[in-house]
């Protein structure tokens, strides 16, 4: 079963498709809730110290925003980035900086070592927002640099200092806001060269993976087992690889490995059970892929060489249907990244649909052959049944029966064979006729060279006919050929075994007879309720006794009777 962990308050309660995204959340997320933490300490100081000493005053107007103000927006921060809501946290992020930068500014008035302190918020649009917010948070820096200018323009107070005193305080202003600008820039956007050089592996891996999955064998499964285990232990670097398939009654049962030494062969075990614990178990439960490490319990594990550090389960799903587990395991690396874990799951996809495909070919070809067998039976039989020219009679004969499509569908029984569909007959080849507004098809079928029938279509002049409709049509009358056989075959030897029934049931009633005269009327009967006859005659030799004792010298000869006739004039 899967672990129930309760997420840590530093921990993202979403997860991002992108990881730069997601890098920014979480950064989010760790200041959000330092400056939160920094903001209620100092305000907690603060009143204090005021009810220590009533007489201290509060924060005046200039630095009140930060004060009171900034706890509230780092906890909003904190919530908003937590949830996944980026562009909220973002936004409030940047307005915290703008106060900040309005705060310090405040304190000390506008002068040329502080204006470095309004960059913090082009910063942190730089690394969070797109061009558009940059632009807008550099507008309104501006204006509020400017507000500040027309309103130290009003004070016309004369102030005097050396800059031996001022050089320090301006040292630690611009190193800090360096220091800030600097971080906000490498938190936020020094990512995205990172994530960038992750995705690259990424899309040469996924090709990697795209060029095998078009090479895999899908005639043979085990020889396609063998290709994937041997991809991710020779391109995919991993030192072990094996696969946990599941049987009919969706259950791992079955462990399939490399032979050793080789990377074209696989050996198959039965696999007798797993731990309830296990990680295996644990994957085919909830359809996911799952790291494993020497951090987990030895239950979780079990499945792990002794020199085995860190592996990954991917279970191979297809339409819903869980057909097993690929099982990875690595000697060197303590942790697999988060884009080979993408590599591996496409494998296992590529893999369990193959497999699919793989097991469908089997069926398929076995039920073709069972009815190339079934077929080549009921052929043979046909052989025996037919003395091989009733065909040819039978065509060559003036009954003709078929069908016509109405507009709505019904089969209209036909009688007549027009002349036009005759010659196509005759000519055993497809003919294409232009009529009119119409273009007429007629395609023979045929079975062995031997013609079954004609089909006539009727099409628009202005619809194309194309090679491969052509070639659908001449498929359809082949299928239909083929049909027409079985189902006469089937209908002949139907009617063969009824004839052998009926055979068999009159020699039994010809056997029960005791004497001839019975016999006689058991025929008679039989004949009459076989073939619907109203008047039935049988005429037979008369039985002779064998010749007596006597001498031959005095016996006479007896004339021979006549024949005598049985008749049956029932009417």
């Amino acid at each position: 079963m899967a672990r129930q962990t309760t997420p840590s308050p530093f921990d993202l309660l979403v997860e991002f498709e992108d990881r730069v995204d997601g890098q920014r959340a979480k950064a989010l997320t760790n200041i959000g809730l330092g400056m939160t933490s920094i903001g209620v300490t100092w305000l907690f100081f603060l009143l204090v110290a005021w009810l220590i000493n009533t007489n201290q005053p509060l924060p005046q107007p200039l630095t009140a925003p930060m004060t009171y103000i900034g706890p509230v927006l780092s906890l909003a921060i904190y919530q908003t980035a937590r949830r996944g809501q980026l562009s909220v946290a973002s936004g409030l992020f940047i307005t915290q900086t703008i106060l900040l930068a309005i705060t310090l500014v405040g304190a000390t008035g506008l002068h040329l070592s502080n204006v470095i302190l309004f960059t913090m918020p082009i910063a942190a649009a730089g690394g969070l927002l797109r061009r558009g917010g940059v632009v807008l948070t550099t507008v309104i820096m501006i204006v509020i640099v400017i507000i500040y200018a027309i309103g130290q323009r009003q004070n016309p107070e004369v102030l005097t200092f050396s800059p031996s005193d001022t050089v320090v305080g301006d040292l630690v202003i611009v190193v800090l806001t360096l220091v800030i600008d600097t971080a906000l820039l490498y938190v936020f956007a020094g990512w995205a060269p990172l994530v960038a050089a992750d995705s690259q592996r990424d899309v040469i891996a996924l090709q990697r993976v795209a060029a095998f999955g078009a090479s895999l064998d899908i005639d043979d499964e085990n020889r396609l087992m063998a290709q994937g285990l041997s991809f991710a232990r020779v391109e995919l670097k991993f030192s072990f690889a094996q696969v946990f398939l599941s049987g009919v009654n969706g259950l791992l049962d079955e462990r399939v490995r490399l032979i050793p030494g080789g990377t074209d062969r696989v050996e198959r075990a039965p696999l007798t059970s797993l731990p309830e614990a296990s990680a295996i178990r644990e994957a085919a439960t909830v359809r996911r892929s799952l790291r494993v490490t020497r951090a987990d319990s030895y239950l979780r594990r079990t499945h792990f060489l002794p020199t085995s550090v860190c592996g990954a389960l991917l279970p191979l799903v297809y339409n819903d249907t869980l057909l097993g587990v690929l099982d990875v395991q690595h000697e060197a690396i303590e942790f697999i990244p988060d884009y080979q874990m993408l590599t591996l799951q496409t494998l296992a996809d590529n893999l369990a649909a193959t497999i699919a495909t793989v097991r469908q070919s089997v069926a398929l070809k076995t039920t073709v052959r069972q009815q190339e067998e079934t077929a080549q039976a009921l052929r043979v039989r046909l052989q025996e049944l037919t003395l091989g020219a009733r065909r040819t009679a039978q065509r060559t004969g003036r009954r003709i029966a078929g069908y016509d499509l109405a507009n709505d569908g019904q089969l209209i029984p036909s009688t007549d064979l027009p002349s036009a569909l005759r010659a196509a007959l005759d000519s055993s080849e497809l003919q294409v006729v232009s009529d009119g507004e119409q273009r007429i098809i007629r395609l023979p079928i045929s079975l062995r060279d031997e013609q079954l029938g004609v089909m006539s279509f009727t099409l628009p002049a202005d619809r194309p006919l194309t090679e491969r409709q052509i070639e659908t049509a001449k498929i359809i009358a082949n299928r239909l050929a083929l049909a027409l056989e079985n189902r006469r075959l089937a209908d002949q030897t139907r009617a063969q075994i009824e004839r052998e029934r009926i055979a068999s049931e009159v020699a039994t009633d010809l056997t029960r007879a005791n004497d001839v005269d019975s016999v006689l009327l058991v025929a008679v009967e039989k004949f009459r309720e076989a073939l619907g006859a109203v008047n039935s005659r049988i005429t037979v030799q008369p039985f002779t006794p064998p010749p007596s004792e006597a001498p031959v010298s005095q016996a006479s000869p007896a004339p021979a009777a006549a024949p005598q006739p049985l008749e049956d004039n029932a009417r």
